[in-house]
């Protein structure tokens, strides 16, 4: 067991400890078997070469440490294959995503069953990082590190380009689109525009609201909340009447195979597509004083 602890004290710098065979831990001369995706010429690496496995066996008389390069995207292959064949690694640092996976598969350890300092070890680690590791009641990797996305930008290429760069003073100062393909007014035009259409239901114009504000950069969204609601407006309870907006009949609809056209104007209550005249003459007539009365409300 002394020997055995000594070897999960090495996962430390590792995120995973696959199951260790049984007979490993009766040895007096061991070799760790360890799989990576450090690139051979990466520093990190070099300093697990030089640096951290001479000390670890420095530090640990008896046991050597094999480590094997293996890139990224194979690694997770490799350790399937292998768990089928019963050839694993006795540590390997892996992405953290497969863990659930690993640990279905019953390869892995639970570290805080088999480490007697496993809460000295954990203990020095982000909090947050070894959440990640923890399935059910036990834990089955130690974090090695932890990243997040961000994006790089140069602000002088992109106004050379022709892109508008504003900025908004927070903590820090925060950039953004200026100019996008749709202004600021023209959303604002929009936005009404839907909200005072009759024949879109209120449901669908909050939906379709939402979704132009989504077009403006957050700054600019402040300039749209305080566009007039639909909650008062005479609004259609259909929704049939947005569907069909784009049944119209043209030179490509007509030009369709007939099945498909036949199956186009199944969808379409008149069963067929709307022409030139009939916009015409339900403009004509939205638009003249015999539509006064209506209001939309069905």
């Amino acid at each position: 067991m002394r020997i055995f602890s000594r070897i999960l004290a090495f996962a430390a710098a590792c995120m995973m400890l696959l199951a260790l065979s049984p007979a490993v831990a009766e040895q007096e001369s061991v070799t760790i078997s360890f799989w990576h995706h450090y690139s051979a010429q990466s520093t990190e690496n070099e300093t697990l070469m030089n640096v951290l496995i001479p000390a670890f066996e420095a530090e640990n008389p008896g046991i050597k440490v094999n480590a094997v390069s293996h890139e990224w995207a194979e690694l997770h292959d490799k350790v399937l294959v292998s768990a089928n064949s019963n050839a694993l690694p006795d540590v390997a640092r892996c992405d953290i995503a497969w863990l659930p996976e690993f640990q279905k598969m019953g390869i892995l350890v639970a570290l805080d069953e088999e480490m007697p300092d496993f809460a000295d070890v954990s203990g020095k680690l982000l909090d947050s990082a070894m959440s990640t590791a923890k399935i059910g009641e036990h834990v089955y990797a130690l974090a090695l590190n932890t990243n997040s996305k961000i994006v790089f930008y140069n602000k002088d290429m992109l106004e050379a380009a022709g892109v508008k760069i504003g900025r908004v003073r927070r903590q820090a100062w925060h950039f953004y689109l200026a100019e996008r393909r749709f202004s600021v007014p023209e959303l604002r035009l929009l936005i009404d525009a839907v909200a005072s259409s009759k024949f879109i239901t209120e449901d669908k114009s909050l939906t379709l609201i939402g979704k132009l504000m989504g077009m403006a950069s957050e700054p600019s969204t402040k300039q749209l909340t305080h566009r007039p609601t639909v909650t008062d407006r005479a609004k259609s309870s259909r929704e049939a009447g947005y569907d069909i907006v784009e049944a119209i009949d043209t030179a490509m609809t007509q030009a369709l195979p007939e099945e498909v056209r036949k199956e186009w104007c199944n969808k379409i209550p008149l069963r067929r597509g709307g022409t030139v005249e009939d916009i015409a003459n339900c403009a004509t007539f939205l638009a003249s004083d015999m539509s006064s009365y209506i209001s939309g409300q069905v």
